[in-house]
């Protein structure tokens, strides 16, 4: 899939079961903008997102869930970027993070694309 704006063009590449692996932009210094690895226990288990920020730099976030959701978003080295807490219900919220609800958005963005997509 591709989406053009004013500025770029970019192509979104999926797996099997629409789970986006792989973003790239157009006339991009790094035509490789995101890579996502997914795990084995169900559709939405994403476990790292790397994302090129330029020429030799990357940011990779790593995805800690519990069985059923995420629980904190950490860089490599251990430092948690951000924390989630659940209610009796399920609903979710960020419990504490230098990014805010940021990461976390943008993290599980990655799976929603590909519903946006059909």
């Amino acid at each position: 899939m591709t989406k053009t704006n004013a500025t770029e063009t970019r192509h979104y590449y999926y797996d099997v079961q629409w789970r986006p692996l792989e973003e790239r932009v157009n006339g991009a210094s790094v035509p490789v903008d995101r890579q996502y690895t997914w795990g084995l226990r169900d559709r939405w288990d994403l476990l790292c997102r790397k994302r090129f920020t330029g020429p030799g730099l990357l940011e990779t976030l790593f995805v800690l869930r519990d069985y059923l959701d995420p629980v904190a978003i950490v860089r490599p080295d251990g430092q948690v970027v951000e924390r989630y807490a659940y209610d009796a219900f399920g609903v979710g919220a960020p419990r504490c993070g230098e990014a805010g609800a940021g990461k976390r958005d943008e993290l599980e963005s990655a799976g929603s694309r590909a519903n946006d997509n059909h």
